[in-house]
């Protein structure tokens, strides 16, 4: 299985060279240079395309903003660097290399939300009531200008969450980790008592971050929130948007274990064998909504950068809720192309990163077995 016969790994030197000419759009945004928004990823992701902000309000309110990388305020959809990405689908890691469906330039620099610099978002303005839920009713997207103040990865908010002290940012850690807790959990923590008394939240914050990566939970649970809010809201709407369900590859599931249960050496390697086997899970796209996991709809535009259906639905928000393009010019059955080829791409990815993971776990036992010899 070749994928160099679909798709080159490595981005065309001729599109890196024409995405030098891309700069930020420069309409109107609203100014958030003041909020003290921070990232937090893996330690040595560069392609950042979220941040966060939230803030307790004086009415014991709370508002909660994410800001996501306005890429169609830099990228032409009619691009050649769009149908790129497109035909990319979504970000593939390799253990020694790894597939980006845009050029380096784009996804690390003028598209990242790298700190210190002035960059364009798509803010999606959260609400929340004093037990910290969402109010459906004032969900807002605006476009605006932001600058990131700190860079965080997973390993560091737990540590600064898991400190005594008072340091840079742990107000606000302690925000999003008490929002993350009672979004994920059906028993809700008293939220103004804990932050009345201090001591019983650090307690619980030490407790559960000693079998759980607190950073990775208080990101999905933000980003997961505002994948429902917009979705939501395009549904009723009745605008266009690429929705996301989810479903089991069972007959690939059951060959797999065939072929693992065929080869002893193979068989003994539990933690390859767990990784193939969670790849059979996985989520689709579709244009209409469907429940997913505990949401009546959902989709993606969080990931901007890694997912082309991500930064299709930010094309999408900028048409027809930002700019308001009429309804009669949207082709829903384009849309129901795009999605139906973007499980395809996608497939076609997973089946090669799996016989790639595959070929390389054989060669690796090949040598060793070679080297005992």
């Amino acid at each position: 299985y070749d994928l160099s016969d679909l798709i080159n790994i490595e981005y065309p030197e001729s599109l890196e060279h024409y995405t030098y000419n891309f700069t930020s759009s420069k309409e109107q945004r609203t100014n958030l240079i003041e909020q003290d928004i921070i990232t937090i990823d893996s330690l040595n992701t560069l392609r950042v395309d979220d941040g966060i902000y939230i803030k307790r309000n004086n009415n014991g309110s709370y508002t909660l903003y994410v800001h996501i990388s306005d890429i169609p305020s830099i990228i032409p959809f009619n691009s050649i660097i769009t149908e790129e990405a497109y035909n990319r689908a979504e970000n593939i890691y390799f253990r020694d290399n790894i597939m980006n469906i845009y050029p380096e330039y784009i996804s690390t620099n003028i598209c990242s939300l790298t700190p210190n610099n002035k960059k364009n978002v798509m803010t999606f303005k959260i609400n929340l009531n004093e037990n910290m839920n969402y109010i459906y009713d004032s969900f807002s997207v605006s476009l605006s200008k932001i600058v990131v103040k700190k860079k965080m990865n997973y390993e560091e908010v737990g540590s600064r969450l898991n400190k005594d002290n008072k340091n840079n940012y742990k107000e606000l850690l302690e925000l999003l980790f008490l929002f993350a807790y009672n979004n994920s959990h059906d028993k809700k923590l008293d939220i103004e008592y804990l932050l009345s008394n201090h001591k019983e939240l650090q307690d619980i914050i030490i407790r559960y971050s000693k079998n759980k990566d607190i950073g990775q939970i208080m990101v999905q649970e933000t980003m997961k929130t505002t994948g429902y809010l917009i979705s939501k809201l395009m549904n009723e709407l009745e605008l266009p948007f690429i929705y996301k369900s989810y479903y089991q590859d069972i007959d690939g599931l059951n060959k797999f274990n065939n072929l693992i249960s065929d080869n002893e050496e193979l068989s003994k390697d539990n933690s390859f064998v767990m990784k193939m086997q969670r790849s059979f899970s996985k989520s689709y796209y579709r244009s209409s909504p469907e429940p997913f996991n505990k949401y009546e709809c959902y989709a993606g535009v969080t990931d901007p950068l890694w997912k082309f259906a991500d930064s299709y639905n930010l094309y999408m928000i900028h048409d027809y809720l930002l700019d308001e393009k009429q309804k009669s010019d949207i082709d829903f059955y384009n849309i129901t192309e795009i999605a139906t080829e973007l499980n395809k791409r996608i497939n076609r990815n997973l089946d090669f990163r799996r016989e790639y993971e595959l070929s390389k776990t054989l060669e690796k036992k090949s040598n060793a077995l070679r080297r005992k010899k």
